[in-house]
């Protein structure tokens, strides 16, 4: 432990003129007083008192103060938690292109990106992912970027067997680190289990510890159309016709019309029109009857609307397997 002590002024121009008139009008007064009695011994001690008092005062008029400071011998710990959940991975920051919060976050989690805070503080950086709610606690939503507390993609039946924790990240870094400086929490902010990050960061700044927050993501959905399912069978029969289904999500304001292409590997060509409903869901099919057999790959294309941000989610690619009919009969 290093100690440094000091004394410390907090001078203006005005209280230094201030101070300077006061003593040097006092010195003139005390001087002419001696002299009209003749430097009587009575008389240059209250003068020098007096002068004793002025130079006390304009002492007190600079805000002295006695500082004391303690230096550790370790340095602090500034910790950097990152969000590492299954929300990270939805792709709605809009920078140069579209990217996932998570690529948005990247530099965060470089040690490159602290290296002006090496000098006085150590840079921890933490991630901090999903985990299974407690049993006694329900479910907190926030509804604002991830209504159902899904990573994308993943079905909705899982939603309750996953959650993620905002405020136990904070409390156990203040359990993990004795000299902790400040912490600094880039996340979506979707949480669905534990106490509400408020409440932790609020108990992290009654010890004198700051939370500065990095907040990611959007919070309205981009507008987007995004080719979700193409469900191909494994094997359909050849000269016979087949229906596959098709499932569309549209975050788009309004309903729109677009074009449906499923192509072949050989090149054979199906074309569909359909109207997309806004704000949901959309299940159609395309009817195809396959001639050649062996194995194809069927592409499954929808049109892009000029709003669109994102257009490389309105692709699905799937293999088949066409196979001739054989009825084996057995006749007695």
């Amino acid at each position: 432990m290093i100690e440094t002590h000091s004394l410390s002024f907090a001078w203006t121009p005005w209280t230094i003129a201030i101070a300077a008139v006061a003593i040097a009008a006092t010195l003139v007064l005390g001087f002419l007083a001696c002299w009209r009695n003749h430097f009587r011994k009575a008389t240059v001690l209250l003068e020098v008192l007096r002068l004793i008092v002025v130079v006390v005062a304009a002492f007190l008029l600079g805000g002295p103060e006695w500082v004391e400071q303690y230096i550790p011998d370790d340095k602090p710990v500034v910790a950097v938690l990152y969000d590492n959940s299954g929300s990270m991975q939805t792709r709605d920051v809009v920078q140069s292109e579209p990217q996932t919060r998570e690529e948005a976050i990247a530099s965060l989690t470089q040690t490159e990106a602290w290296k002006s805070l090496e000098s006085r503080a150590e840079v921890v950086i933490e991630p901090f992912a999903e985990t299974k709610p407690e049993p006694d606690n329900p479910n907190r939503i926030n509804p604002i970027s991830n209504p159902a507390g899904v990573a994308p993609g993943e079905p909705a039946e899982f939603a309750e067997e996953k959650g993620t924790d905002l405020s136990s990240p904070l409390l156990d870094v203040v359990r993990k680190h004795q000299h902790l400086l400040g912490v600094v929490l880039a996340s979506d902010g979707d949480w669905n289990q534990g106490d509400a990050p408020v409440r932790a960061a609020g108990r992290l700044r009654s010890m004198g510890i700051p939370v500065f927050t990095v907040p990611v993501g959007s919070e309205e959905r981009l507008p987007d159309v995004e080719l979700l399912s193409f469900d191909v069978p494994t094997f359909a029969i050849g000269g016979k016709k087949v229906r596959i289904p098709f499932s569309i999500e549209s975050s788009l304001p309004r309903d729109h019309a677009a074009t449906v292409t499923m192509t072949t590997s050989n090149g054979e060509t199906i074309t569909k029109d359909i109207r997309i409903a806004a704000m949901g869901r959309t299940n159609d099919s395309v009817d195809w009857e396959p001639e050649d057999l062996g194995d194809e790959t069927l592409t499954l294309t929808i049109s892009k609307h000029p709003n669109e941000l994102l257009d490389d989610n309105n692709e699905i690619t799937a293999p088949i397997s066409i196979r001739e009919e054989k009825l084996r009969v057995h006749v007695i």
